[in-house]
């Protein structure tokens, strides 16, 4: 059963793992639904979601990163994430956020499913890597500072 739009936001934390297409992403991927790992718990500071998606394109990524520090990627196996078929890499350069409203919208029109969460372990090498990027905006390493305090 699906609970109501701005109970489910309420119930976000770091570490869920949300499943959805995103309409702002340039190239190959724009029309398929990818895995983002929510990097923050956004009842806690500003009610955005800060989010790292997974791509099993991992050539394609390294490619485009390849001068980027070694931390910003981060590569997730199967035996670690249930929900994964493939080796899942998360490139810690690109950040989605979703503003509170843009999330409730999404998940009433059940354009966003929630997923099993991920570990731990995992999201704190997620977090670090966003810190380690030479691309995210401050602001956002702002939000990932502030959730690791």
């Amino acid at each position: 059963m699906k609970i109501d739009p701005e109970k489910a936001f309420e119930c976000l934390k770091k570490g869920n793992v949300l499943y959805f297409e995103n309409k702002n992403f340039e190239g190959r991927g724009k029309n398929i639904p990818h895995f983002y790992v929510l990097l923050n718990t956004p009842i806690n500071g500003p009610l955005i979601l800060v989010m790292v998606h997974g791509s099993s394109q991992i050539d394609r990524i390294k490619k485009i990163e390849s001068s980027e520090p070694i931390g910003t990627l981060v590569y997730v196996e199967t035996s670690e994430y249930i929900e994964f078929t493939k080796t899942t890499v998360f490139d810690c350069n690109v950040i989605t956020a979703l503003t509170k409203e843009e999330f409730i919208e999404k998940y009433g029109k059940d354009q966003i499913e929630i997923k099993n969460d991920i570990d731990s372990s995992i999201v704190s090498k997620l977090q670090k890597g966003v810190l380690e990027s030479r691309k995210v905006e401050l602001r956002y390493k702002k939000i990932i500072k502030d959730e690791i305090k």
